[in-house]
């Protein structure tokens, strides 16, 4: 899909590209069906991310039906998101044909835009289902709220984790649990 040029986009030789430095991270190329690339997918995500983590939206994610709602909610939203950026890249002129002969930018016939469009919307569905793939394959967990912190067993003698530095030793025999020094005692 990185090499197959959009339908009614004209190549566009060496022309600079406003987003040149943000298609490596995106995974995305210029004038191809993988024009948005990833960034419907991430846009979403985040979205969902900070709804969640914000506490606009109950998510458990302990739960498995909360957490297949929350992916399937994110598929959903991430389609929209591709209908978006469809939108704001039409709009915006970044498929805009310069006339030959006057050398002023021309926005694409309407039909012409609606096949764009269309066809931006098609690659990101698949982009995607190719996402989820290695998801339904086993191969990663998705979803990992970046807020959850992880949880201790009652009587563990383990610290949880600060940003605040501290000095901590390693105590032979007690499975190498990482504790607080004490000032006063030496090895």
């Amino acid at each position: 899909m990185a090499e197959t040029p959009i339908y009614g986009v004209p190549h566009t030789g060496g022309v600079n590209d406003p987003f040149g430095p943000l298609r490596v991270i995106f995974a995305s190329q210029r004038g191809t069906l993988v024009e948005l690339g990833i960034g419907p997918i991430v846009t979403a995500g985040l979205i969902l991310q900070v709804l969640s983590g914000s506490k606009m939206i109950n998510v458990d994610f302990s739960n498995p039906g909360d957490r297949s709602l929350f992916t399937g909610a994110s598929k959903v939203l991430s389609v929209f998101m591709t209908l978006f950026e469809g939108l704001a890249f039409l709009l915006g002129g970044a498929y805009n044909v310069t006339n030959q002969t006057t050398g002023i930018a021309m926005p694409p016939s309407l039909q012409n835009e609606f096949f764009i469009l269309v066809q931006l919307i098609f690659a990101g569905i698949v982009i995607i289902l190719l996402d989820d793939a290695p998801e339904k394959m086993g191969l990663r967990k998705r979803h990992q709220p970046l807020h959850r912190r992880r949880r201790l067993p009652p009587n563990s003698m383990e610290q949880p984790r600060t940003n605040l530095p501290r000095l901590r030793r390693k105590i032979p025999g007690r499975h190498n649990r990482l504790l607080p020094v004490n000032r006063g005692t030496e090895l």
